[in-house]
């Protein structure tokens, strides 16, 4: 089980990347950060198609919207399991919604750091965090700076 639990949070990892990626190309046709995940679904994320964003284990409270509703982008975004928060200097983080993982862990890519890319040619990708929900609060606080 617990092998399969580091796959499901590694498949994560890469749906964070690939929002990340998102939003830096939205930025880079419209000269600004999203306001909100909505705003880039699904012309620069396609949530339901080949890429599944819904990871659905047993170690996860993620849940799926019914098809009805998945055609709204605010209500694909209510539904996803991460959040994208935007920080000062045009940088942001994109971070799995508290209590996704039942072992309370948080994980989140934020913009900015230096890291390889993996062939997406979007933008350059950043190492991926897990860390707890208090030291998630706290770098939130500090808007995630040194």
């Amino acid at each position: 089980m617990v092998w399969i639990t580091a796959a499901r949070k590694a498949e994560s990892d890469v749906h964070m990347h690939e929002i990340a990626d998102a939003i830096v190309a939205y930025k880079k046709n419209v000269g600004t950060l999203p306001r909100h995940l909505s705003d880039i679904i699904p012309k620069y994320l396609d949530v339901n198609g080949e890429g599944d964003f819904y990871i659905e284990h047993p170690q996860t409270t993620s849940l799926k919207p019914p098809d009805y509703l998945a055609s709204s982008p605010q209500t694909t975004e209510a539904f996803l399991p991460y959040l994208y928060i935007p920080l000062k200097g045009n940088h942001f983080v994109v971070a799995e919604r508290p209590g996704f993982w039942k072992d309370g862990t948080i994980g989140y890519v934020l913009s900015g750091e230096p890291s390889t890319s993996l062939g997406s040619g979007t933008v350059t990708e950043s190492p991926q965090h897990r860390v707890n929900v208090e030291q998630f609060k706290h770098l939130l606080e500090r808007g995630f700076s040194d």
